[in-house]
């Protein structure tokens, strides 16, 4: 949970996202047990084109069966009725169907966040109080804590919640941060939104969160491969090309490495960048990284005529062969 892994879209992009819903309206909606097709279109080739086929193997981003979503790091939560799912770049937003103003915002939503924690063993701890209240202050330079942590303890174990006030754009928002730990990540719950809507849903969202348990990871095998990227670039006499390389074993580990070279005609290099390791997690369209170094990266994907199609939380998308 540390502030320096705020570049990865798991956290801070997707709160920061929440909290401009809070503002301002959100991306396109899933309701839960539509098919394949109605997960919100990815964007289309560069050249204007679109694949013409999906891998049976792809599926919609954290799919909700019946009224229980799971994510494939093995999160598992009790849709309340009515509940809204939004896929977002590997990870999702819970929204209560009142919870549209006629004006198009977003009153309050309730998004599912993953946070690197290597090394806390304690939610209550000095090291996790003192990473989650990093993690917030990078979300929202106007938030502020309100009251003390709360224990609000699972059917396993123990989770926490921190209440903040913010007031981005002159607005006065509030953000409650509900989290556990789970295999050397914090997982949980930011529930973002206009302040008296979130003070009014508190209740809910509290034992929205109390259902949180955990079953096996998924690891879809239809990603179990080597993966592989490449760009060029040109300018003058100078060329330069990459290739980026991701490695995802079935057994869970995953290797990701980069390698460059150019040079013009005096002067050439050839490099390879430093390999990553760690541990994947994918399903139901989410695939989560989890680096041995701490750091976490998040996707949507979807194979297509071999081609593994990645989106992040900002909706940027990358091609992989």
């Amino acid at each position: 949970m540390a502030a320096e892994l705020v570049r990865f879209p798991s956290a801070a992009r997707l709160a920061t996202a929440a909290l401009l819903c809070a503002v301002g309206g959100c991306a396109e909606e899933w309701a839960p047990g539509e098919g394949a097709d109605s997960f919100a279109a990815y964007a289309s080739d560069a050249d204007g084109g679109e694949p013409a086929a999906r891998d049976a193997a792809a599926s919609d981003t954290t799919r909700a069966d019946g009224r229980t979503w799971r994510h494939p790091v093995g999160a598992c939560f009790d849709l309340p009725a009515g509940f809204e799912v939004e896929p977002i770049g590997g990870s999702c937003a819970f929204v209560p169907a009142d919870a549209r103003a006629a004006n198009g915002e977003t009153l309050v939503a309730a998004h599912f966040v993953f946070l690197p924690a290597p090394g806390i063993d304690a939610v209550d701890s000095s090291a996790f109080l003192a990473a989650a209240r990093a993690e917030m202050a990078t979300l929202a330079a106007s938030a502020r804590e309100i009251g003390e942590p709360e224990a609000l303890p699972l059917a396993d174990r123990a989770a926490i919640v921190l209440r903040y006030e913010t007031a981005e754009s002159g607005i006065p928002g509030r953000a409650d941060l509900y989290a556990t730990l789970h295999e050397g990540l914090a997982i949980g719950l930011i529930v973002v939104g206009h302040r008296a809507r979130v003070e009014q849903d508190a209740a809910e969202m509290a034992r929205f969160f109390a259902t949180l348990r955990f079953a096996a990871p998924q690891r879809d095998q239809a990603l179990a491969s080597t993966w592989t990227r490449g760009e060029s670039y040109v300018s003058g006499g100078f060329s330069m090309a990459t290739e980026e390389r991701l490695e995802l074993a079935a057994d869970g580990r995953y290797a990701r490495s980069s390698q460059a070279a150019g040079g013009d005609a005096s002067n050439s290099f050839d490099s390879d960048g430093d390999v990553e390791t760690g541990r994947w997690f994918g399903g139901d369209g989410a695939l989560l990284l989890c680096g041995d170094a701490g750091g976490v990266a998040a996707w949507s994907w979807r194979i297509v005529d071999g081609t593994l199609v990645l989106h992040d939380a900002e909706g940027r998308r990358s091609l992989w062969q």
